[in-house]
């Protein structure tokens, strides 16, 4: 090994140098792993590999020792002299060869009892059979044959012919040679005749009926008879309402007749009761169906016609003066007798059919009319009451003394006017010139003079104020100016 230099030489003198690196390859070493049954065998052993370039490989082989194999098993036999333990030997390749030990076990033999049943007396008893077996194993079988007595039956029949009536007997050999006897007791049809009555509630279905029954000998004549009681008739009456109370009608199912039995009563898809009058009807066209005990039924028609539309009228409304009075009268269709409560709504006057109203302001009057039987009818009527202010107050007087609107008063029209109270005169200032606490309308003596502090005020305007009292009650507040000239 080692940096090795050669040349090639080149004919034109061009030669090349050629540098070899030559690398130690090291000695290769294997280990592998090997088995044998010979003990001779076993053990760590070398062996070499030679490699042309003297490059050798050492080889390290370990053997191991394979154990024998053991194996145990379990047989069973019917024959006695095979039962037992025995050992054999299964050779193998390599001299690893495998024991085996077979356990034999002995297999009983078997027996059977069984049951069974025959019609032969001579084929009853016990009998013993073997059922054998392929490994020697026999199967002992014992039966119980036991004997059947033969079968009767007793039959009852009928017959139309006489020739067939009395006893006879028929016997029945099976397969197995059993008997069954069967003794048939025969007993004679008479002809038969029927009637029978069926119920219908269709009139026109009513009427008899014969089918006649063939056979061989026996006929039968069966006779039906179809009938139906009277058709149900009833009469009906619709009940108004009372007043326009909803519900309050009815409707009433009388005079029934026809039929069978108790009747009961429905009122259009309503559920039947026991009587025919049916309450809280509402008005309009129904029906009323009557079914008897049989299940027939009729059905008619009835009417509830809705209550009268009560009315009551106290006039048109009115427009009067205030003072004035107006006479009203009520107008209705309700029955006004002694029993009917009029009530008013003033409270003043229960139960009057007219009045005389004289209301001092705008008012609206209300009265209801109640029957004795509950019906009700209601009206208003507004009066309006138009007041003047009754006053008249002058926007300039001449207090000169010539006896001519010589006082600032008030007039008006004491109808309406009680008194004024507070009338007071001021100056442009706010000064106050004059002034009364309570006075009467159309009085000179409750009027101003035009005079302050006893002399005559000049020429000039004054604002006045006052209140007046009505006759009844209200009051009402005045205020202006008024001009003073002489």
């Amino acid at each position: 090994t080692g940096l090795f230099q050669s040349v090639i030489p080149h004919p034109e003198g061009c030669d090349t140098i050629v540098f070899t690196q030559v690398e130690l390859i090291p000695l290769d070493t294997i280990f592998r792993m090997d088995a044998s049954c010979m003990p001779g065998d076993t053990g760590l052993f070398q062996s070499v590999i030679p490699h042309p370039e003297g490059c050798d490989t050492i080889v390290f082989t370990q053997v191991e020792l394979i154990p024998l194999d053991t194996i145990f098993r379990v047989d069973a036999s019917c024959m006695p002299s095979d039962t037992g333990l025995f050992q054999s030997v299964i050779p193998h390749p390599e001299g690893c060869d495998t024991i085996v030990f077979t356990q034999v076990e002995l297999i009983p033999l078997d027996t059977v009892f069984r049951m069974d049943a025959s019609c032969m007396p001579g084929d009853t008893g016990l009998f013993q059979s073997v059922i054998p077996h392929p490994e020697g194993c026999d199967t002992i079988v014992f039966t119980q044959v036991d004997y059947i007595v033969p079968d009767t039956i007793l039959a009852q029949t009928t017959s139309c012919d006489p020739a067939e009536v009395g006893l006879s007997s028929n016997t029945v050999v099976d397969a197995d040679g059993c008997m069954t006897t069967t003794i048939t007791t025969t007993t004679l049809i008479e002809q038969a005749f029927t009637f029978n009555r069926v119920f219908t509630c269709d009139p026109e279905a009513v009427g008899f009926d014969s089918v006649l029954f063939q056979t061989a000998t026996c006929d039968s004549l069966v006779v039906t008879e179809t009938y139906a009681n009277l058709p149900i008739i009833f009469e009906t009456r619709g009940v108004p309402e009372i007043c326009d109370f909803p519900g309050s009608g009815a409707a009433i199912a009388f005079d029934v007749g026809g039929g069978s039995g108790i009747y009961t009563y429905r009122l259009d898809q309503g559920r039947e009761q026991a009587d025919g009058i049916f309450n809280g009807v509402d008005p309009g066209l129904h029906e009323i169906t009557v079914t008897d005990t049989e299940g027939c039924s009729a059905s008619r028609e009835v009417t509830v016609v809705p209550g009268p539309d009560y009315v009551l009228n106290l006039g048109l409304d009115q427009t009067i003066r205030w003072g004035d009075s107006i006479f009203v009268q009520l107008q209705t269709n309700l029955s006004l007798d002694s029993s009917t409560a009029i009530i008013w709504s003033d409270t003043a006057c229960f139960g009057c059919i007219s009045r005389w109203l004289r209301p001092l302001e705008t008012t609206t009057y209300n009265v209801t009319v109640i029957d004795s039987i509950g019906c009700r009818a209601d009206a208003k009527l507004a009066i309006t009451v138009e007041r003047p202010d009754g006053i008249y107050v002058p926007n300039v007087f001449t207090p000169n003394g010539d006896g001519v609107n010589d006082f600032f008063q008030v007039f008006g029209d004491e109808t309406y006017v009680s008194h004024i109270s507070n009338f007071a005169v001021y100056s442009r200032w706010g000064e106050s010139v004059f002034r009364i606490d309570e006075t009467r309308v159309n009085n000179n003596s409750g009027g101003w003079n035009g005079i302050f502090r006893e002399k005559p005020m000049d020429t000039g305007v004054f604002i006045y104020h006052f209140t007046v009292h009505y006759v009844d009650g209200s009051t009402r507040e005045f205020k202006g100016d008024v001009l003073l000239t002489r």
